[in-house]
C-alpha cells in the first residue's frame, strides 16, 4: 500500500537517514486516522528496517516492555519458554545485527509509572532482563517511534528524549484519490463516500465503506446501514443522507455496463 508523505515526516525521514550514535526516538500527534501507525512502517520500509510493533494499553508494564512470561508455556509445562522477551528487548536484540524501527502505539494510554520505564532506554539503550543481566541495543542502528491521541500529557523527560510530530489529517481530495487507487471505486462514489465520514474516521475505514457500498449496496436503504456500520456517525445515518451517494452508485454503473 502506498503511503503519502506529508512534509514534515519528509523531514523525519530525512533526519532519521543521518548517521547517530545515540537512538532516534520521535513522538507522532494527532488524531485517530491521521496516519501515525502507517508512517512507522512507511519508515522502517524506507530505511530498510526490521519492525516491531505494540500497542500499549493502561496495564502495560515492565514486562511487556523487557522481560515478561509465556502463559500458553505456563499452562502447556513447557518451562523453557516461559520467559520471552519483551517489545523493547526484542527490538535492542534485533539491533545488534542490522537497523530497527520499533512503533510503541498509543504511549498516552499507559500509566505514569510506566512510561517513565523508558527513559533509561531512550537514553543508553539497556534494557533490563533481570537483576544483573540486560540487553544492550546498538543504539545507532535504533529508531523509537511513539504515538499519542492526545488522552493524556506525556511527561517533560520523556519529550525531551524525543522529536515531536504533528501529523495532520489528509485532506479530502487526496483521501478520494487515494481510496479511488486502492480500491478501483469511481471517484466520483469515493468522494461521496468521504463527505459522510465522521471527521475522525479513519482513512482505512472509507476505504472498507467505499469498496462495500460500491460492490454490495442495491438501494439508499443499503448505503444507509453500511454507513452506519463503517462511518461512526452518532446514531443510525438516515437513507436520506445517502442519496447523493445511492445516485453517484446509479450513474457509475450505468457508465461502466453494471447492473444496480
Amino acid at each position: 500500500m502506498k503511503y503519502v508523505i506529508r512534509p514534515e515526516e519528509g523531514l523525519v525521514l530525512r533526519a532519521f537517514r543521518l548517521p547517530a550514535n545515540t537512538i532516534r526516538a520521535a513522538l507522532l500527534e494527532g488524531p485517530p486516522g491521521c496516519g501515525k501507525t502507517a508512517f512507522t512502517q512507511f519508515l522502517a520500509q524506507e530505511l530498510g528496517a526490521s519492525y516491531v510493533y505494540h500497542l500499549m494499553h493502561s496495564w502495560s508494564d515492565d514486562q511487556e516492555l523487557f522481560m515478561g512470561i509465556d502463559v500458553a508455556s505456563v499452562v502447556a509445562g513447557d518451562a523453557t519458554n516461559v520467559r520471552q522477551l519483551g517489545v523493547l528487548a526484542r527490538a535492542a536484540e534485533l539491533s545488534q545485527t542490522g537497523p530497527v524501527v520499533v512503533c510503541l502505539d498509543e504511549l498516552d494510554k499507559v500509566q505514569e509509572r510506566t512510561e517513565y520505564l523508558l527513559l533509561d532506554f531512550l537514553q543508553s539503550g539497556r534494557c533490563p532482563l533481570r537483576p544483573g543481566v540486560h540487553i544492550q541495543a546498538e543504539c545507532s542502528r535504533l529508531i523509537v517511534c511513539c504515538t499519542s491521541n492526545g488522552e493524556r500529557p506525556l511527561a517533560d523527560a520523556t519529550l525531551r528524549r524525543m522529536r515531536r510530530v504533528r501529523m495532520r489529517p489528509l485532506d479530502r481530495d487526496t483521501v478520494v484519490r487515494i481510496v479511488a487507487e486502492q480500491t478501483g471505486v469511481p471517484a466520483s462514489v469515493c468522494r461521496m463516500a468521504a463527505k459522510l465520514a465522521a471527521e475522525e474516521i479513519s482513512l482505512q475505514e472509507i476505504r472498507s465503506f467505499a469498496a462495500e457500498v460500491w460492490a454490495l449496496a442495491q438501494s439508499v436503504q443499503d448505503c444507509a446501514l453500511l454507513a452506519t456500520q463503517w462511518l461512526r456517525r452518532e446514531g443510525e445515518v438516515h437513507p436520506s443522507q445517502c442519496a447523493a451517494l445511492w445516485a453517484e452508485i446509479r450513474a457509475a454503473r450505468q457508465q461502466q455496463g453494471v447492473a444496480s
